[in-house]
């Protein structure tokens, strides 16, 4: 039995559009918890609003023909020969631009993830490495996507309009090592900080916090993979608008849930202020729900550790100002112990 990629137009809509408002609501919410509350705006916040920009578009192009008449109106979840030769070009066409929309919006969110990480575990020498050359191979595959994807047919236009001469490279071994080391990437980011985690010492109330926002990661994993199933639908079938929309709708859940996964992190605050009482039930002895994290690490000779401390401080004007205080140096000795904290205090959030 063949495997099918066809989902109903009707799904394709009530999918899509869901996902995509979940994630405009999380990173509205990010950036109000960012600028309004602590601020401050960081870079991974504008890699983020990027890959929120590149899922709005994706949707347009997948599902959206009463505005822009995408490729959802042109055919996507009919058959082939029901369609029009116009109709079979536009839905291409659609797939195309909808396709470099995903390739961009994916990277992005994985790139506004490792840089969260950096931001929290960057004083660890190891992690910091290790997530600067993460980040370099999802930098240099998504530049290599993108070219491949706006190229993949020469001239360009061919991909859609085959009325004219020209040639295309093999698609199916294309798309499938594109999804293998984007699935591949997803991994590398999910269990990045899973070492500096093992580490952690603190109590299992916090430690549950930690093993929701980490489930989340190999969330978009496991999407990544089942991809892959509707993804040999659509490339074993002459009936691509037929079979595609599986494929559609698993791109777009895939971006929408690293969208919400690398926004959860950055709720503390917004919690803190609006949901006191929910904050303190999971908060640890200063404030944070996150408590004190402490890091141990091995017998460093003639090595200094250093943790920047962020915390909150009422300024004139009921106005809250974001003081960054480094302090600690170890000397040398078996274990050592780094204390992170990275959310302000209840009542110092609620005198704002």
């Amino acid at each position: 039995m063949n495997p099918s990629g066809h989902a109903s137009p009707s799904a394709i809509y009530a999918v899509i559009f869901t996902f995509t408002a979940l994630a405009i609501l999380a990173v509205a919410l990010r950036i109000y918890t960012r600028r309004v509350i602590l601020r401050k705006l960081e870079q991974d916040d504008v890699l983020m609003f990027v890959a929120l920009l590149c899922a709005c578009c994706f949707t347009i192009a997948r599902g959206f023909p009463l505005i822009l008449a995408s490729s959802a109106y042109y055919g996507l979840g009919h058959r082939l020969v029901e369609l029009s030769e116009f109709q079979q070009t536009e839905s291409l066409r659609w797939l195309w631009i909808s396709i470099i929309f995903y390739h961009i919006g994916l990277p992005a969110a994985k790139l506004s993830i490792i840089s969260q990480c950096i931001q929290v575990f960057g004083s660890i020498r190891t992690f910091k490495i290790s997530a600067r050359i993460v980040a370099t191979v999802v930098l240099v595959y998504t530049v290599f996507t993108i070219l491949i994807t706006i190229f993949l047919c020469w001239p360009v236009d061919f991909f859609w309009q085959r009325n004219q001469p020209g040639r295309c490279l093999p698609r199916v071994p294309i798309w499938f090592f594109n999804s293998a080391f984007g699935a591949a990437t997803d991994v590398a980011v999910a269990i990045l900080p899973l070492p500096v985690v093992n580490r952690l010492i603190v109590p299992k109330r916090q430690r549950y916090l930690l093993m929701v926002v980490f489930a989340l990661g190999g969330a978009v994993c496991i999407v990544t993979v089942i991809r892959f199933y509707s993804l040999y639908a659509v490339t074993t079938s002459d009936d691509y608008t037929w079979e595609n929309p599986q494929a559609a709708l698993y791109s777009n859940i895939e971006l929408s849930v690293s969208i919400i996964g690398g926004c959860l992190p950055t709720y503390n605050a917004f919690v803190a202020k609006y949901f006191p009482r929910l904050y303190n039930a999971y908060a640890g002895p200063r404030g944070d729900p996150f408590g004190d994290i402490k890091l141990s690490f091995p017998q460093q000779s003639q090595k200094s550790v250093s943790s920047c401390v962020e915390t909150m401080s009422t300024v004139e004007s009921g106005k809250t100002a974001l003081d960054n205080g480094c302090q600690g140096s170890y000397p040398d000795s078996k274990t050592m112990t780094t204390t992170l904290s990275t959310v302000p205090t209840v009542s110092t959030i609620r005198a704002s």
